[in-house]
């Protein structure tokens, strides 16, 4: 499992706590044999389903991970990569609107 940085941290923490708030579920995505899993998997209240990986600002997604989110993407399914704060409020405003 990758060792988060403290920004990221903090990021993905107030992600989960704003969701929460808002009755919102977003649980940590792990998926042992298939690395480049987001990081987390959104389930809304009125039954919307997406996809946020959280990542430090600037910092580049994995080796694997462009691959599996492009996958998740083709699917259909919403997937979205942040790395500000200014991200998590747009998320927030958008989904607990």
């Amino acid at each position: 499992m990758k060792k988060l940085s403290t920004l990221e941290h903090e990021i993905e923490d107030r992600l989960v706590l704003g969701l929460a708030r808002a009755g919102h579920l977003c649980l940590k995505f792990i998926s042992p044999g298939f690395p480049g899993v987001p990081d987390r998997i959104v389930l809304t209240a009125d039954g919307r389903v997406f996809f946020i990986e959280c990542k430090a600002p600037n910092m580049p997604l994995r080796r694997t991970q462009p691959a599996v989110l492009g996958l998740l993407r083709k699917m259909g399914h919403r997937v979205e990569v942040i790395d500000t704060f200014a991200q998590v409020e747009q998320i927030l405003a958008e989904v607990c609107a």
